[in-house]
């Protein structure tokens, strides 16, 4: 079967190096395979990327071209109540998703990955066959450990198709990461194949078309701070203690409050303290700091939902309480304005959202505290030659902040 004329560039991987062959479909046969990779939407952002490197590389390993499917993410980019309602009851119904009609929101337009060199809309795929990979079953039900044995079990799925677009699909493959890191590494391959999507690059080429201004200076050194709120908190409701971690709303003890918020919560006060320690050793002018938070916006709607639901019982005066402190509680970051170089990004609004993206990409030095959103997006789109630190609020030392030294020198000149 003969196609349409296209260029394309096979990417033949090889102990980490990357050999490009062209190849025109005019003079000869396909011998690629394809495969694209449909996201979960019930995850956020940097869990989706996550999900998008793995997924990349576990393809390439097994020696499959890219076809990039556009994703949305409305847990972390609102797509609106109803279309949240039909992405619920498709999973509950198990209902296929026609994956050549996926556009990209808006949010997954603003990081670049809307398009790529190959998409599964393009002209040239019309008539590919395409087949869903279910990774979860395919992994959770065999003794697959190489690139040459999960390559097999896919490729006996079908026989009779030559054109194809193997779609894999996975509802989280958290637990089953070891075994992909195993097949990947059968073939000398890592997670550092992502380099090849170019991801650095299409976010700053995006930037062309969705421009955003944040308050970092070029000439200083930028250090961002991310305190996550909404779904790791706890508040206090006159006697009761709510936890809200994740997606679990609990009613706690004492105890259990400070144990869990010793270990598990984030301190806005370690946030603080940290920028004190850092303008101490180098000086405030040299600096230029935002201070990111989604805020407790989320953490009053868990709260009202797990109210609504019976999964918490509140009295009328606790609910009284939790809509009075809601309009104080984010107060707690007016402890940043005694700093005149630090700047606040506080509450969940889209347009904050793309402020906190791009401040995690420019920082120079980013303070990360709980989740990956911070660390994952960062690794993903800084660009390579740009150094830059990355601190755990919970685990830095004296040893941490004297590496900031060089980047210090280096904005310095020095």
């Amino acid at each position: 079967m003969e196609q349409k004329s296209i260029n394309i560039s096979n990417k033949l991987h090889k102990n980490n190096q990357v050999q490009y062959q062209e190849s025109n479909l005019e003079t000869e046969k396909v011998d690629e395979t394809f495969f694209t990779v449909n996201l979960p939407r019930d995850v956020g952002l940097s869990d989706q990327l996550w999900h998008l490197s793995k997924l990349y590389s576990l393809g390439i390993a097994l020696s499959y071209t890219y076809v990039h499917t556009p994703f949305r993410c409305p847990r972390s980019y609102s797509v609106g109540y109803l279309e949240t309602i039909i992405i619920q009851l498709k999973k509950l119904l198990n209902t296929p998703v026609d994956i050549r009609k996926s556009s990209a929101d808006k949010l997954i337009k603003f990081i670049g990955l809307d398009k790529h060199d190959l998409n599964i809309s393009d002209t040239q795929f019309r008539k590919y066959k395409i087949i869903e990979i279910n990774l979860d079953n395919i992994l959770g039900e065999s003794d697959i450990f190489s690139a040459p044995a999960l390559k097999k079990s896919i490729e006996f799925l079908d026989l009779s198709s030559k054109f194809v677009i193997y779609c894999f699909v996975t509802q989280g493959i958290y637990k089953f990461e070891a075994k992909i890191d195993q097949i990947i590494n059968s073939v000398k391959l890592d997670d550092s194949t992502i380099k090849y999507l170019d991801l650095p690059g299409k976010y700053w080429r995006a930037k062309k078309r969705f421009p955003v201004n944040i308050p970092l200076v070029n000439s200083r050194v930028n250090v961002v701070i991310h305190i996550r709120k909404g779904d790791r908190t706890q508040i206090k409701l006159n006697k009761k203690i709510v936890s809200i971690f994740g997606s679990s709303v609990n009613l706690v003890n004492s105890n259990d409050a400070r144990e869990k918020s010793n270990t598990e919560l984030v301190n806005t006060e370690k946030s603080y303290n940290i920028i004190q320690k850092i303008f101490s050793k180098y000086g405030e002018d040299i600096f230029s700091v935002i201070v990111i938070s989604d805020g407790y916006q989320r953490a009053f709607y868990a709260i009202v939902s797990a109210v609504i639901r019976g999964k918490i019982k509140l009295k009328t005066d606790d609910l009284k309480q939790l809509y009075k402190i809601k309009k104080i509680l984010n107060r707690e970051f007016d402890i940043f304005s005694s700093f005149p170089n630090v700047s606040l990004v506080v509450g969940e609004s889209k347009k904050n959202l793309f402020k906190c993206i791009h401040a995690i990409v420019c920082a120079d030095i980013l303070v990360v505290t709980s989740g990956g959103f911070a660390y994952w997006l960062h690794m993903f789109f800084r660009r390579s030659n740009q150094s830059s630190i990355i601190i755990n609020l919970n685990s830095y030392d004296n040893q941490t902040i004297d590496k900031i030294r060089n980047i210090v020198s280096k904005k310095k000149g020095g």
